[in-house]
């Protein structure tokens, strides 16, 4: 499921971007987690704004003993956004488990 699937496709007249924050994102989460039927379920990945926001913050209250893994980039700003989650994945109960570092350079033996 996806905020997407709600929008406006383009071309439709008042197509964009979702601009939530607080309570409309929370309740987004939380109708997402409740109300969805998802079946059967042995892992329900969650991709989510990077950082620690409304979103990340919502979604430790409402499942509190997930386990979280953190995607980031080789970027050092972004490693310090993938610290600081995983800081609020504890502080909200969650465990996280490991980080991904996506869109990193591989050198080849052929060079």
């Amino acid at each position: 499921i996806s905020i997407g699937m709600f929008l406006r496709r383009p071309g439709e007249e008042a197509a964009g971007a979702v601009a939530w924050r607080g309570p409309m994102l929370h309740r987004t989460v939380q109708q997402f987690l409740t109300d969805v039927y998802f079946g059967d379920l042995d892992v329900l990945l969650l991709d989510m704004p990077p950082g620690t926001g409304d979103v990340a913050i919502s979604v430790g209250q409402l499942l509190p003993h997930a386990d979280v893994l953190v995607v980031t980039t080789p970027q050092a700003a972004a490693a310090d956004v993938a610290v600081r989650s995983g800081l609020v994945a504890r502080q909200t109960g969650q465990t996280p488990i490991g980080v991904i570092e996506n869109m990193a350079a591989m050198a080849l033996p052929d060079g």
